[in-house]
């Protein structure tokens, strides 16, 4: 304790004393092998003054925390590295900070970098081999005694109360410990004072809020930043979880521990409107389930509910070894999200295999996990737009020239390429005026839209009916002709807006190989390349029946 504290509460001795005795019963740890923190009434939710027991000096050598640390991070190190153990805890005993704590302290604040990695495992090691050595713990009682460590990080924009207390409130398995890292990206909000007045003072609550609205991408890597778990847990602000979604999570990672990382299951509500269902249709939420329709290795996952292995090593490391630092999202796509998620996925399971496999192929990827599920509300109620789709695609294109031998030359243009071509005729007939060249290029547009939206009619009534079959779609467009009809015409407008948007984005970054080439979202798993070649089916009979539709109408 520094010289300016105050300690507020008497008896704060023998609670603390009760407090290693009850910590040792319920975790099965030997007396002592804890960290319990005051509360600290200018730094709440912070264990920013811990109490530790002569039995980690023992363990440590004489040493409170590895030399590493300068005069910050050492007292949040003790309480994660005893948090594995489940035998980290506040007090409800309170101290008051004079000078310092979440405010500018007496001296120059020394933060050290990656703390959360090479030093906090090579502790972790060091209390394993302690519990082993001195007091005859088997490997197999270590691991039944040892919590599974989940850090759930949540960008938030919206700050809404009502869907972070639910998310709060879920409830984890006793051999889990769960925090939760929130970085507000609002910092505008009228609601953060009353969510930190909420949860401030909770130690498995983290808020952090950005200096200004940088984007999903750059919360999450703050996120990261935030997290000294072995696993992380990616969700969205606006979804609303399963109770039993913790549970879920917690039995994926115990059942395929060294998988890079879990895609979830996020659902969506039945449609209640011909543009719902026409969002369905166009094939733009296909992947929010995927973890149902996948068994092993799944491509990619949304970031709405995804499970991710924050440390990259395996569980106990050699002395000499140093930790490589997570996987981060990167802040090329936009953002409001496009491609990111895609981008994060496959990174994470190239450095997943990179480090515990030698870039073997035989490493596990992503595993489904079905069970982990939350619904995602429709995006506005459902309101009708096409724009959040249109930008998503904006960023997702930039995949192409990313990920080269994960993409494909299509040799026929798709509709937003097609598009390009009548208005640069349009544009030489404007110049030359040209009334015939003005005529045939709004023909061909007409053409062009038209033979989209039969072919999408063709696919969806005739070629794979099947396919939509287990779409939650309400029973009564399903069953009026005319509905669904009007619902497979405004598929078709969403998917065209879409592909606008990618070549709007291929564009505005200037990435003109990218022209013509197409990602294949399922990223070369599926056997025979079945996807790329049913894309490339279908650019062809689309421009079929737009050489068709225009021989006709001339």
């Amino acid at each position: 304790m520094g010289d300016d504290v105050t300690l507020l509460d008497e008896g704060w001795m023998r609670k603390c004393h009760s407090t290693f005795s009850s910590l040792s019963e319920s975790s099965g740890i030997p007396f002592g092998l804890a960290c319990v923190a005051f509360t600290d009434v200018t730094f709440p939710g912070m264990p920013t003054f811990p109490i530790i027991h002569k039995s980690h000096m023992e363990v440590f050598g004489g040493h409170v925390v590895p030399e590493v640390f300068v005069n910050q991070d050492g007292d949040p190190f003790l309480f994660q590295l005893y948090r594995r153990w489940g035998t980290s805890v506040m007090l409800s005993c309170r101290l008051k900070n004079g000078v310092g704590g979440s405010i500018d302290a007496r001296y120059n604040k020394q933060h050290v970098e990656g703390w959360s990695l090479t030093p906090l495992l090579r502790a972790e090691c060091a209390v394993t081999t302690y519990l082993r050595d001195r007091h005859g713990f088997a490997t197999a009682h270590i691991e039944n005694v040892k919590k599974l460590t989940l850090d759930v990080i949540i960008p938030c924009y919206r700050v809404n109360l009502e869907i972070l207390s639910t998310i709060l409130s879920l409830e984890a398995p006793s051999s889990t410990a769960v925090t939760f890292i929130i970085i507000i990206d609002s910092p505008n909000s009228s609601s953060i004072p009353a969510l930190l007045a909420r949860y401030s003072s909770n130690p498995n609550v983290r808020i952090r809020v950005n200096d200004t609205n940088r984007g999903a991408s750059y919360s999450r890597n703050r996120g990261l930043e935030e997290a000294s778990a072995d696993w992380v847990h990616f969700l969205d602000d606006d979804i609303i979880p399963s109770s039993n979604l913790l549970f879920a999570v917690s039995d994926a990672i115990r059942g395929n521990p060294d998988a890079a990382g879990f895609v979830c299951n996020t659902q969506f509500p039945t449609t209640t409107s011909v543009f719902t269902t026409a969002v369905h249709l166009a094939g733009v939420t296909y992947f929010w389930d995927i973890a149902t329709k996948t068994e092993v290795d799944v491509p990619w996952g949304v970031t709405a509910n995804l499970v991710s292995r924050r440390v990259l090593i395996p569980k106990y490391i050699e002395a000499e070894n140093e930790i490589p630092t997570p996987t981060t999202f990167s802040l090329a796509y936009p953002k409001t999200g496009g491609g990111e998620d895609i981008d994060y996925c496959l990174l994470q399971r190239a450095n997943h295999q990179s480090v515990h496999y030698k870039g073997s192929n035989i490493a596990p990827g992503f595993f489904p996990a079905p069970d982990a599920i939350v619904e995602h509300p429709w995006w506005d109620n459902g309101k009708r737009s096409y724009w959040r789709f249109h930008k998503w695609s904006i960023g997702d294109g930039h995949l192409i020239d990313a990920y080269p031998d994960l993409s494909y030359q299509d040799y026929t243009p798709n509709s937003a390429e097609c598009f390009l071509v009548t208005l640069s005729i349009f544009c030489f007939g404007i110049v030359t005026l040209s009334s015939t060249t003005i005529l045939f290029s709004i023909k061909l547009n007409l053409c062009i839209f038209a033979a989209n939206v039969i072919h999408d009619i063709y696919r969806h009534l005739s070629l794979h009916p099947d396919r939509n079959v287990t779409l939650k779609i309400d029973s009564r467009i399903r069953r009026n002709s005319l509905l669904w009809t009007i619902a497979i015409i405004e598929s078709s407008l969403i998917r065209m807006f879409s592909e606008l948007g990618r070549l709007r984005g291929i564009v505005e970054r200037r990435e003109w190989g990218s022209i013509g080439k197409r990602f294949d979202w399922f990223v070369g798993r599926v056997p025979g390349d079945r996807p790329r070649k049913e894309e490339r089916r279908n650019s062809v009979e689309r421009v079929g029946v737009i050489i068709v539709l225009l021989l006709l109408l001339n």
